[in-house]
Formats: structure tokens, sequence, C-alpha cells
């Protein structure tokens, strides 16, 4: 079962989106606005958070440069651009399952200053390695990062479309 936005919302979007983006440049408060009512779909849009951060940041900064007015102008740069553009082409379809896919992989992740190990919990098969010299001079969070990632790397020969519950 999915959600889908209603029409008025989709409307909202698609106007708000519009109209930035005709512009060469708007107001720090009309790209306020529109990232306002962007955020307020995410519960309908499943990439939506994925595709408004760099005008949220864009946002900030200006902000930030003009002092706290609303009023100031500002320009929108490419990556910006481009987000706005993938909502115009994406808010008339989209939609956010209610319940999430069932989770076929249970992989559990270990790493420390000396190396890393991923283990399928189902299949039992593991994937390890070692840190380089640079490597275990990292913080152990970023160690951790990097070992879901080349453990995942390891497995997706066999992990494709499919949920993953990581234990780390």
């Amino acid at each position: 079962m999915c959600i889908f936005l209603p029409e008025r919302k989709i409307k909202k979007v698609l106007d708000l989106v519009s109209k930035i983006l005709r512009q060469e440049s708007t107001t720090i408060e009309n790209l306020a606005e529109t990232l306002g009512v962007l955020v307020s779909t995410f519960p309908a849009m499943e990439l939506g958070p994925l595709y408004y951060q760099k005008a949220e940041s864009l946002k900030t900064q200006a902000l930030k440069h003009a002092n706290g007015d609303f009023a100031a102008r500002l320009t929108l740069t490419s990556d910006v651009i481009s987000e706005l553009q993938w909502w115009l082409n994406i808010a008339n379809h989209a939609s956010k399952a209610i319940e999430p896919r069932s989770i076929y992989e249970y992989l559990c992740n270990d790493a420390s200053k000396l190396g890393w190990e991923l283990v399928d919990e189902y299949s039992m098969r593991t994937a390890t390695g070692e840190w380089s010299s640079e490597e275990k001079g990292f913080d152990i969070n970023v160690l951790e990062t990097k070992a879901v990632y080349l453990g995942l790397k390891c497995f997706s020969q066999d992990i494709r479309d499919t949920h993953v519950r990581l234990r780390s």
C-alpha cells in the first residue's frame, strides 16, 4: 500500500518550483517558502529528502551573507536548479510505501583499528580485511562506515533489489 500527494499539493509544488526556475534570481524568502512546501511532501515522497539539500544549504549561506534578511536576492546554482527540476519531473508520480519491503538480508559488521568483518547472518558468509597504515589512524566511526561499504561491495553480486538490515 502506498500514499500519494494530494492534487492540491502537487499543484503547489509545481507552481512554486516553476516560478523560481523561471527567474534569473529570487529572494531568500521565495526559496525558503518553496523548501518548506517541499519538506512538507516528504511523508509521501520516498526520495524527496535527497533532492533539497543543496537548495537548503544555498538558502542558509545566503541568509548568513545577508545578515538574516529574507528579502535579499540570490542566484540559484546549477546543483540547485537540477534538484528543483527533479521535483518538476517527479511530483506527479510521487509515492511512498506505508510498509517497508521485507528484509531478506541481515548483515553484522565489526571494525577495529586492525581490520574489519561483515557477516551474512543467514548464510554465515563472511568478508574480512585489514586496514592500511593510513587507515589505521582513522576515527573508529570512519572505519565502521568503510567496513560496511567494503563488505557490501564483497556481497554485491548476491544482494540486489532488496532491503538489508545492518547491525554494527
